[in-house]
């Protein structure tokens, strides 16, 4: 008598990540300036404590992909809310202040993307008004391989850790819109804000947009995800080439 055995089989499990993201491991962590800064009376977040579950980032800046153009415009607070609703449908959505300064900092609470103390303008594009395609400045990469932070900043999500962090430094009238904030520095020193991953600012609703102001999507880790429809979207999106298409 033979005897079959049938094993049953089953599916793999979806990636932790979809294709083109990076993925953080969960921790607690102290991220933020430990030494006061001084003249960047902008903004800068103090260093504190910050428990993150794990997350996936984009490796690029958005739209995300190796070897896109960068946006022709800079994103804005309304943008951002509708962006916001877009990505919500893909499984996708803004990064927290919180995880894209983890992203740049790395566990060692890192200045600079790229160096813990001076910025190594070399390694990375120098022009955040016509910056070369994504992925161009190949060693403008964090230790966890997320690239082209310090070219732009970035738009997030202004979550609990880090408003509380602040505020321990400015009056609340310095925080002038709580919903998002715009995260680190840019290819320039001369800025108002902290030039390094513990840089911030605020732009409000209706303010016009500025070049430098850019955005990275987050994901959660194995989450419900369409990941074919996001890629048709962004095409789309990449077709336009700008944020003010978001608003309709």
């Amino acid at each position: 008598m033979v005897i079959l055995l049938s094993a049953c089989t089953r599916s793999p499990p979806p990636p932790a990540c979809p294709d083109g993201m990076v993925l953080i491991e969960a921790g607690t962590w102290t991220l933020g300036e430990t030494v006061d800064p001084g003249r960047f009376i902008g903004g800068w977040i103090p260093a504190h404590s910050v428990e993150l579950p794990a997350y996936c980032v984009d490796t690029y800046p958005f739209p995300g992909r190796e070897g896109a153009d960068w946006t022709q415009d800079g994103l804005t607070w309304d943008g951002l809310m509708v962006l916001q609703a877009d990505l919500r449908a893909f499984g996708r959505r803004p990064c927290s202040v919180s995880e894209l300064m983890r992203a740049a900092a790395g566990p060692e609470n890192r200045r600079y993307p790229t160096d813990a103390v001076r910025w190594d303008k070399e390694r990375c594009d120098g022009d955040d008004h016509h910056p070369q395609p994504l992925g161009t400045f190949d060693a403008c990469r964090t230790p966890e391989g997320v690239h082209d932070f310090q070219v732009r900043s970035s738009w997030g999500t202004l979550d609990e850790p880090t408003r509380a962090a602040f505020l321990e430094q400015w009056p609340p009238e310095s925080l002038w819109f709580e919903t998002f904030a715009v995260w680190g520095g840019t290819a320039r020193t001369d800025t108002f804000y902290a030039p390094n991953n513990f840089g911030i600012h605020f732009h409000g609703p209706g303010v016009s947009q500025f070049e430098d102001d850019n955005f990275r999507v987050c994901a959660d880790p194995g989450g419900d995800r369409d990941d074919e429809g996001y890629e048709r979207w962004l095409d789309a999106f990449i077709a336009r080439g700008t944020y003010a298409g978001l608003i309709r």
